[in-house]
């Protein structure tokens, strides 16, 4: 097995010889730390993650049946069925139809709940197009989870009615996986780094994969306003799993080992962040009055340093609630204060000046975002220019995709905002604040989605 990109996010994963996919067989191929089961099934072949999105059940080992048309994988632990061309969840439902004698059973859909892959061949060869840059779905959980995906490629595919020897993974019980799907102290585990989650045995040890960690290396930094920088990071080491959504944060491990002879810090340290090409960029507010913290040490350090990823996680971006936003025709809501305003960029930044530029016109859906930000001066707000230019190209209320700002200053006088038509001063955003802007620009007794976000406490 071996891969290659293709441009953009695509990756392809070549799997084998066509001629080895005999009526039935089956094939686990592996994408870093994700297992993916390519099935054949009547003539065509289909790819799809292999731990089931409800509890991350093997599905390479269940059965296929035919569904409402989809052909259907049947998750060996559960019985969940999940179309192989989709990724929906089906399950059949009941209809009451009036006059009838009895209930119609009907084949309906739960939505798309598990990740499947374009299959392509070439050349009498079998490739896997794995492109992971679209919204999360829910099968993804257990794709970045180690204990999940323990077993490893095949060279071939198995044939049909088959069995392989079980793994580590197929050998177990649904409850042992889910056990190790709660959230850790700091959140959920990081579906950046291949390092999986330690796994408690007996007594106090824990052991851990070998599989190396994600470590990031800063390689710029650039003032962003008063008081916030902008950190951009290349990969140094481990496997990147996939493209983190903007707006996701990012924890680092400060100060990374074998640096003791720079400022102690806490042991770890939020950045906002997003992508820029291969890059991954954070925003970060330094903390005034800590010589010692772990602001400082990144204002003063950073620079050019190995840093260890312990998880990037969040779900404050239009990808995460893509479909909410398409039935509330996109209209959002942000709410953000100080460094928080970080996460609103990046998912505005995306929205308005990369997806509108790339998808085709028929494509596009409404977003209409109202944004109402606390800060302590205006020079300390971070990607003001960025936003206010946003404001400027998306102003006209009767687009279909629409920009407002407004920004509540806590320092400085009125008299010197009376220029800057985006800006109330000398006090924060109240609640009235908020039901009056929000009834002006959606419309009174509108529903939209909402967004808050503000710095980590202190």
């Amino acid at each position: 097995m071996s891969s290659n990109k293709t441009g953009g996010n695509v990756q392809r994963i070549h799997v084998g010889a066509r001629t080895l996919f005999t009526p039935g067989a089956r094939q686990l191929v592996k994408v870093g730390m994700r297992n993916i089961a390519v099935v054949e099934h009547k003539g065509h072949l289909y790819a799809i993650d292999n731990a089931c999105y409800h509890h991350g059940g093997p599905l390479l080992n269940g059965d296929i049946e035919d569904m409402g048309g989809h052909p259907c994988i049947v998750c060996p632990w559960h019985s969940y069925r999940i179309a192989l061309d989709t990724g929906e969840g089906l399950y059949v439902g009941i209809d009451v139809v009036p006059g009838a004698a009895k209930p119609v059973p009907a084949v309906r859909s739960k939505g798309c709940k598990q990740r499947v892959h374009q299959v392509v061949c070439d050349g009498g060869e079998v490739y896997v197009l794995v492109d992971l840059s679209g919204p999360a779905i829910e099968s993804d959980s257990y794709a970045n989870m180690a204990l999940a995906n323990q077993e490893g490629a095949m060279a071939a595919p198995r044939e049909s009615g088959g069995r392989r020897p079980l793994g580590l993974h197929s050998g177990m019980r649904s409850g042992q996986v889910l056990q190790h799907t709660a959230p850790s102290r700091a959140g959920t585990s990081n579906p950046f780094s291949t390092a999986p989650p330690l796994l408690v045995a007996s007594g106090d040890r824990r052991h851990c994969s070998p599989v190396p960690e994600l470590t990031v290396s800063c390689c710029r930094i650039l003032p962003v306003s008063e008081g916030v920088k902008e950190f951009y990071f290349h990969r140094a080491d481990g496997t990147l799993m996939r493209l983190g959504q903007p707006g996701e944060y990012i924890e680092l491990e400060l100060p990374p080992q074998g640096r003791r002879r720079r400022p102690p810090a806490p042991q770890v340290d939020d950045l906002r962040g997003q992508q820029e090409g291969r890059a991954l960029h954070a925003a970060h507010q330094g903390a005034h009055g800590e010589p010692r913290g772990a602001s400082t040490w990144m204002h003063n350090y950073a620079l050019h340093s190995s840093l260890h990823v312990c998880q990037v996680n969040g779900h404050l971006t239009h990808a995460h609630h893509a479909r909410r936003l398409h039935e509330l025709q996109g209209r959002v809501l942000w709410l953000t204060a100080g460094i928080g305003i970080s996460c609103a960029f990046a998912a505005l930044n995306q929205s308005f000046n990369e997806d509108l530029a790339v998808m085709p016109s028929q494509a596009r859906g409404a977003l209409h975002a109202l944004h109402l930000h606390t800060d302590c001066a205006v020079a300390a707000v971070a990607k003001l220019p960025d936003l206010l230019d946003l404001q400027r190209r998306y102003a006209d209320p009767t687009a279909a995709h629409t920009y407002q700002l407004h920004c509540y200053i806590t320092q400085g006088q009125a008299a010197a905002a009376a220029t800057q038509t985006y800006v109330t001063s000398g006090r924060r955003i109240t609640a009235a604040d908020i039901a009056q802007r929000t009834r002006s620009f959606f419309g009174d007794g509108v529903r939209f989605l909402s967004f808050v976000c503000g710095p980590p406490p202190s």
